[in-house]
């Protein structure tokens, strides 16, 4: 989490890390600590509901199940967080910081 830039334009975290002490919820809490903002995609090749359960309760933007399908569920994903991103530089183009 320390070594991540300033504000990451969005966060692919997998549940299962390298690391066996700290799993990807462990990681999403740091995450949701330092940078409450940005958007996390969290995904895992679990079929654990706690797990989906756990990431959804702290906020991710998209929970994605690794499957034959997870690569088109991530450019999904990632192309809403650019939408959503780009919509809110306009507005902010428009309207200032006036709607904050």
């Amino acid at each position: 989490v320390d070594a991540l830039p300033e504000r990451p334009y969005a966060i692919l975290l997998d549940h299962n890390l390298a690391d066996e002490k700290e799993n990807g919820l462990v990681i999403l809490g740091k995450l949701r600590k330092k940078m409450p903002g940005v958007p996390v995609i969290y995904m895992t090749s679990e079929k654990d509901r706690a797990i989906k359960d756990s990431a959804l309760h702290k906020g991710v933007f998209d929970f994605i199940e690794k499957d034959p399908a997870s690569l088109v569920r991530l450019r999904s994903a990632f192309d809403e967080i650019e939408h959503r991103a780009t919509k809110s530089s306009w507005i902010k183009k428009i309207f200032g910081n006036s709607l904050d």
